[in-house]
Parts: structure tokens; C-alpha cells; sequence
């Protein structure tokens, strides 16, 4: 610590009320300069014991840069409030709110007054939407998209452990006695109850996707049928004689859309709810270029059915947005990937950390399936060769196998070496939590965003 830092000695009051989960911090006597404000903050030593344990370092720092801000406010009065969120415990939210109370001294900012509030939510808010009231023990709207080669039992049972739902996707089986083993290893690894006792409920991927050979749908429909998942996620072609299967067998059906007119065709044919898809999103964002903020509005006036926003979606304050335009929960795919629990190697979650927001290409739009996918040398030699030859999808079938990324996922990690989807929601992707602390993380920062930020941004004119 610097001689700065240490001759700061800010007194420290601590006060409770008795009916709040809020304790108050205030931090008087501080120096007038942005680094002693900044050391005042952050020593640990200006922290009693019991009052460093409910102000985690994380958001000690945060307070440190927003008090430095502050100070830095020329001719600046009043207060000046900060917020942050931390996960630093893992079973409990912090909330760290700095008020930094200012005055114009001799054209510089001198900083009267800090206070900290550290604040826990009610444990039992939650968010409630048509979503979670459509699918029994669902506790948060947060669906995990199906993604081949990706949404295996590992990952499906983490996510429906951490109180969201968990996809399977049946055509990464190969056949469909496979799909039945491995949704009984599902079963066997959620170990979540529900309020009234069932374990948590998951869902099934069936995707009905052009191909040279054709899986036999109909039997991997049947067994989808016969185990009973609570949800069924379709997707690609019209699904209309499979949502009857599956409806008459007490499945919720899902279907991914990626324009409103096939969300109106799917709510025709029985669909309880549709996940609109924008062009933001991995795999195949359909062939129109319209993003998710114009088609979650649209929605809104459009739909009779709940919807999800799925595409580009990766953190609790797009949940949030999601929910202010009209939709009843999110569906993610790529933000998945990289979780521990997801069964990928290393050297895929790392290429998602360190990927940003342009590092995708879209490929076979001459063969019209255009597909969203990370951008690397394969994916570059399967748009060149669509300018050469296209719509000829012979010419580019080698590289685009789903064989190719499986042995990318499962066999060498390397995120060169194959095509394989992911979406701009790489931009938003820093760390590689676990499916609990990431499902914990996007539900709270949601919440805050609800009951804080945005209470804070309506402002009463007395005169009206």
C-alpha cells in the first residue's frame, strides 16, 4: 500500500435496521483527492472484520473507480450514486450501492462523504412469466438451446439442476435407442426437486433439417414420446404432424422460428410457446437479416402464445430487455458452450472468451441454410468456394459435416480446424462459470435491472 493509502483513515459507522437485510456503511473524513478516496475505498483495514465480510473485495473495487470518477467531476454538487452487482459468494447476491456525496471546492471536486449500502435480495424473488407457469418446476425463464454435439446429459442436468431448463438434442444420438439411454442418464443426473417434490424438469431437441440421408424422425419422435420430457424444442421444417405426436403424449412443444410468420404458421399447428430466433443467433438465423430487437417487439402485437428471445443472448440485463419487449424468457445456446459442465474441450471455450462480437461469417447462404459459425480458415474456404460454385452444397459437403466440428468438440479442441456454430453473443462471453453460477448470475443481474435501474430512470415532474 502506498504512503497515500495508509495515512487515509476514514472512520467506518455501521448501522442495521432491524426490520432491512440492509446494512449501511458511512465512510466520512476522506481526502479530497481521487486516489485517497480511491484508498479509502478499497483498505482493507478501513473495513471492520464483520463489515469486510459483507463488502466482498470485488465490489470494493468497483466502489474505488466510482468514487475515482466522482472525484473527478469538476464544479461538481450533490450526490452521485454507483451500483454493482457481485456473485463473490456463491449462494448469495451482493448488492454494493456508493453514494458519493460531492461539493466545489476551489473548481475541484472534494469528495464530503462516501456511504456504502450493502444490500441481499428477498431469497424468495424470482421471475415469474407465462413460460414458467407453462412448464411445471421451471424456476427461471432461461431455456438452454439444443446444439449438436453440445447439449449431451452433462450439460442438459446442469442447467435443469440450476433451476433453468436443459435441452438435449436427440440427433446427436445415433439412433434412436441411444436417445432413450441418454435421457435416462438425464434423469439420473438431475438431482434438483421442484416445490411439489418431482425432479426438475428438461427438454428434447428434434430439429427436421435438409439432409443427403435423412434420420428415421418418426422413431426418434416415438421415443421422445414414450420417455415424456416436459418440453419438446422443434425446430427447421414443419413440424405440424410431429407437435400432434408429441402433444397427445403431454409434452410442452417449443417451436424455433426465425421470422413471425413461421411463429404464426407454429401457433396454428399447436405450438404452446416459439422461440424467436434473430439474425443474431448461432447455427441458422433463416434468411431474412432481421435482428431480435425488431422481432421481440413485432411479437409483442403478433403472438397469442409465449415467446423466448433466442440470439445474441448472454447476460441477466438482455433478460431484462427481453422481457420489456414482450417476450416471457431467453434461450441460449453459445453463452452454454462455455460453461464447465458443457462437453467441449478447453480449446473451444477458450476461442469463446477470446472471440468478440465479429468473429462470425455465415455460410451455405447459396444453398439457402445459411448457418452462423465461428470464423476461421474452414469456414473462409466454404465461402469461397460458394462464390465459385454456387448452390452447389456437393462441393462444400466435406467441410461442413457435422462429423468435422464433433471430432473439433470431442476430440482435438481445436477451433480452427472445422465449421462449427457460435454467435455474436461471443462479444458478452469473459469467464467460464458453472451452469449454477451463470443461470444465478443472468436471474440476478435481471432483477436489479427491474427493480433498480430502472425505477431510478422514471422521474415525477411535481408540476404535472
Amino acid at each position: 500500500m502506498s504512503p497515500t493509502c495508509a495515512n487515509t483513515a476514514p472512520s467506518v459507522k455501521r448501522a442495521r435496521r432491524p426490520d432491512s437485510n440492509v446494512t449501511r456503511l458511512g465512510v466520512t473524513r476522506v481526502g479530497s483527492s481521487s486516489r485517497e478516496a480511491a484508498c479509502a475505498a478499497t483498505a482493507p483495514g478501513n473495513f471492520a472484520a464483520e463489515d469486510r465480510a459483507r463488502v466482498p473485495a470485488v465490489a470494493r473495487a468497483f466502489v474505488a473507480v466510482a468514487v475515482a470518477a466522482a472525484a473527478r467531476a469538476n464544479d461538481a454538487r450533490g450526490d452521485v450514486t454507483a451500483h454493482a452487482s457481485t456473485n463473490a459468494r456463491a449462494n448469495r447476491r451482493r448488492v454494493v450501492i456508493a453514494r458519493v456525496r460531492l461539493a466545489s471546492v476551489r473548481a475541484r471536486a472534494r469528495i464530503q462523504s462516501i456511504t456504502l449500502t450493502v444490500m441481499s435480495p428477498p431469497s424468495r424473488a424470482r421471475l415469474r412469466t407465462r413460460v414458467t407457469d407453462l412448464i411445471p418446476g421451471l424456476e427461471h425463464p432461461v431455456l438452454q438451446g439444443g446444439m449438436h454435439h453440445v447439449s449431451r446429459a452433462e450439460l442438459v442436468a446442469a442447467v435443469s439442476n440450476a433451476g433453468a431448463l436443459g435441452t438435449l438434442t436427440a440427433l446427436t444420438q445415433p439412433s434412436p435407442e441411444a436417445l432413450r439411454r441418454e435421457i435416462e442418464r438425464v434423469r439420473g443426473m438431475i438431482t434438483r426437486k421442484t416445490r411439489d417434490g418431482r425432479p426438475a424438469p428438461f427438454a428434447v431437441n428434434f430439429t427436421l433439417l435438409p439432409a443427403l440421408k435423412p434420420p428415421d424422425y418418426e422413431s426418434y419422435a416415438r421415443v421422445v414420446c414414450e420417455c415424456a420430457p416436459a418440453a419438446v424444442e422443434t425446430a427447421g421444417a414443419n413440424p405440424g404432424k410431429f407437435i400432434d405426436m408429441f402433444k397427445r403424449a403431454g409434452i410442452v412443444v417449443i417451436h424455433k422460428c426465425t421470422t413471425l410468420r413461421h411463429a404464426q404458421a407454429a401457433e396454428r399447428l399447436g405450438a404452446d410457446a416459439v422461440s424467436i430466433d434473430g439474425f443474431e443467433c448461432a447455427g441458422h438465423p433463416g434468411t431474412n437479416d432481421v435482428g431480435g430487437l425488431v422481432l421481440l417487439a413485432k411479437a409483442r402485437t403478433t403472438l397469442r402464445v409465449p415467446y423466448l428471445a433466442c440470439g445474441g443472448v448472454g447476460t441477466g440485463r438482455q433478460l431484462a430487455a427481453a422481457l420489456a419487449l414482450g417476450a416471457d424468457g431467453v434461450c441460449m445456446g453459445t453463452r452454454f458452450m462455455a460453461t464447465r459442465e458443457a462437453p467441449i474441450l478447453p480449446g473451444i471455450k477458450d476461442a469463446l472468451v477470446a472471440a468478440d462480437e465479429n468473429r462470425t461469417t455465415l455460410v451455405m447462404t447459396t444453398v439457402k441454410n445459411h448457418e452462423r459459425v465461428y470464423k476461421n480458415s474452414v469456414a473462409e474456404e466454404v465461402r469461397a468456394i460458394e462464390s465459385e460454385k454456387p448452390g452447389d452444397f456437393s462441393a462444400i459437403h466435406h467441410l461442413v459435416r457435422g462429423e468435422n466440428y464433433r471430432v473439433s468438440f470431442q476430440e482435438t479442441g481445436d477451433p480452427e480446424s472445422s465449421v462449427w456454430s457460435a454467435g455474436c453473443v461471443m462479444g458478452l462471453i469473459d469467464d467460464v462459470p458453472t451452469c449454477d453460477e451463470l443461470v444465478r448470475r443472468i436471474v440476478d443481474e435481471a432483477l436489479d435491472v427491474i427493480t433498480d435501474r430502472l425505477s431510478r430512470v422514471v422521474a415525477h415532474d411535481g408540476r404535472l
